[in-house]
């Protein structure tokens, strides 16, 4: 029972946050929020996006960007949705699961959490694959076989990283 709650928080906070994040850049942007839900390919990005892109680059990118445009609501949102989902996620998940007393379920509780939204969310792209391929973020895949093992690399990368430091910060008492 102890491995599902944390389980459990981290997927939540994960969707949840990053259904706000990508609806306020999309808002921001001139958008409508409904544009999240149109498609397949859409609500799978969504699940995967901000755990498969390294948040480094996406962050320092769109810090040049928003130096250039400060009042861009939607540079803003994309710098802090490339970081707030998955952090927190990991974080709070890490805390939830903190009375089990065993590191081993609080790390793995939370990765297992963000691991498996983030496979729902490829799995639901690879079978919604266009003839023509995907543009993500700006790299062009024409097959879905070339975007595979990158993102599943960075995703694991990504929750491995925050889990580790939910981790680190449940051990240390901080929260």
């Amino acid at each position: 029972m102890k491995f599902i709650k944390g389980f459990l928080v981290s997927i939540a906070l994960y969707v949840g946050l990053s259904i706000l994040f990508q609806g306020l850049a999309i808002v921001g942007a001139g958008g409508a929020f409904e544009s999240l839900f149109l498609g397949l390919d859409s609500i799978s990005r969504l699940l995967y996006a901000y755990l498969a892109d390294p948040a480094l680059t996406t962050v320092f990118r769109a810090t040049v960007l928003y130096i250039a445009a400060p009042t861009d609501w939607s540079i803003l949102m994309a710098i802090l949705g490339s970081v707030l989902p998955i952090a927190l996620a990991a974080v709070l998940g890490s805390l939830a699961e903190r009375k089990s007393g065993s590191v081993k379920y609080i790390f793995l509780s939370t990765f297992l959490g963000l691991m498996v939204i983030a496979a729902v969310g490829i799995i639901l792209q690879v079978l919604n694959w266009p003839a023509l391929g995907v543009t993500l973020t700006t790299n062009h895949y024409e097959h879905w076989e070339w975007f595979l093992p990158g993102a599943l690399i960075m995703t694991a990368l990504n929750a491995f990283v925050w889990c580790a430091i939910g981790l680190f910060i449940t051990s240390k008492g901080w929260g």
